[in-house]
């Protein structure tokens, strides 16, 4: 089949690279004309298994560059969430000008009945096919995964063999259903993590107030009975888990309880620790700038949160270091420029931390996991518990 992928960013690449790998040409569309020529090359500089190798492997027989119409288009593009309201302008300017003997799914996270609002506007069907990939996972999951599959056909034609052969010219395996009820189980799937990881870092700050060894507790909790589960705690962050319950919240003109009580937990943790403690004066040293252990994605960060809430002091001496990003770099273009007070960690990692009056890990890489030795009556934050064997969140070298 011919498919055209619009967007070649963290989503799109993978799904062209993985759609190439199966036989199928494909004409990635991407106004970011360097990110094409990494993507066109195999040079992408972010951290995903396989996905360069298969690039390299693969553009040069099956990418396309002709005019000619594709099969299907899938739209990979941002759709983000400004003081609550999904912005979808983007979305809207790419339907309206595609061709109309192409079939568009749209790969991108909306909100309930976005599919249906632009199958009216532009008077065609909309599929919708959310991606819900990890990061550093995206091709092994193509393949293992299920896709979600929802269309803007009426409800009765979307378990028939048309439909079915349609879609599963894409992808092998799929569980269908109408496009709304695809963006619910999308912004479903985000909004119950974001709920579970505020559950289980809060409860684990509540064992410790009673004096118990939340590692301890969550291994009785869940060692053999499958009813039981708790997330791990830590600060959370990342680019989808804090705008999908927006999106609920404003086709819905409601307030969802819960997940606006996980967002406040989550968003304020870092705030709430770092108010806890002395910090006048102190070299503080921050561990981890991208939001997640093993990945190089530094969007929504809650180490930028943490940063953030440091500079406010203005006599703190932050350092920062992270082993998978270029931490100057990304430093400057969220701040602007140079920030007072604020540098890099690029030598002896070790050195600097034992002489931090305050370590803060914020991402728990590898690289920091029982490996550091800190400077006596040093503070450390570490809601994750992985600098060392002590469970509880804030505690004294």
């Amino acid at each position: 089949m011919r498919i055209r992928i619009i967007g070649a960013g963290r989503v799109g690449a993978p799904l062209g690279a993985w759609f190439m790998s199966k036989g199928h040409h494909v004409k990635f569309v991407e106004t970011n004309t360097a990110l094409l020529e990494q993507v066109l090359t195999g040079t992408l500089p972010w951290e995903e298994p396989y996905l360069n190798e298969t690039l390299q492997d693969e553009v040069e027989e099956f990418h396309i560059t002709d005019d000619e119409p594709c099969d299907w288009t899938f739209i990979s593009v941002g759709t983000p969430v400004i003081d609550g309201k999904p912005l979808l302008r983007n979305v809207e300017n790419i339907v309206r000008e595609l061709e109309p003997e192409t079939n568009v799914v749209l790969r991108s996270t909306v909100a309930p009945g976005t599919c249906d609002t632009l199958a009216k506007k532009f008077n065609r069907v909309i599929w919708h096919a959310p991606e819900r990939l990890l990061l550093g996972r995206g091709l092994d999951e193509l393949d293992e995964l299920p896709q979600i599959i929802g269309a803007t056909e009426p409800a009765s034609l979307i378990n028939t063999n048309e439909f079915m052969r349609a879609f599963g010219r894409c992808f092998p395996k799929f569980v269908p259903g109408t496009a709304v009820e695809a963006e619910c189980a999308k912004v479903a799937n985000n909004i119950m993590r974001y709920i579970e990881f505020a559950a289980g870092t809060e409860l684990s700050e509540l064992f410790e107030v009673v004096g118990a060894n939340n590692r301890v507790v969550r291994g009785m909790m869940t060692n053999g009975y499958k009813r039981g589960r708790i997330s791990f705690p830590s600060f959370v962050g990342s680019y989808c888990l804090d705008k999908d319950w927006q999106m609920l919240s404003h086709v819905t003109k409601t307030t969802p309880k819960l997940a606006s009580a996980a967002a406040d937990y989550n968003l304020n943790l870092p705030k709430r620790l770092l108010n806890s403690i002395p910090l006048n004066g102190q070299r503080v040293v921050v561990l981890g700038l991208t939001y997640k252990p093993g990945l190089d994605d530094c969007r929504e960060s809650p180490s930028l949160t943490i940063i953030s809430e440091l500079l406010k002091y203005g006599n703190v001496d932050i350092r920062v270091h992270d082993p998978l990003v270029d931490v100057e770099a990304h430093l400057m273009e969220y701040f602007g420029g140079p920030m007072e007070g604020l540098s890099t960690i690029t030598g002896d990692l070790q050195a600097e931390v034992r002489k931090a009056d305050v370590v803060v890990l914020a991402t728990a890489h590898d690289d920091y996991c029982h490996t550091l030795e800190f400077k006596d009556e040093a503070t450390i934050i570490d809601p994750s518990g992985n600098l060392a064997s002590n469970s509880n969140f804030i505690w004294e070298a």
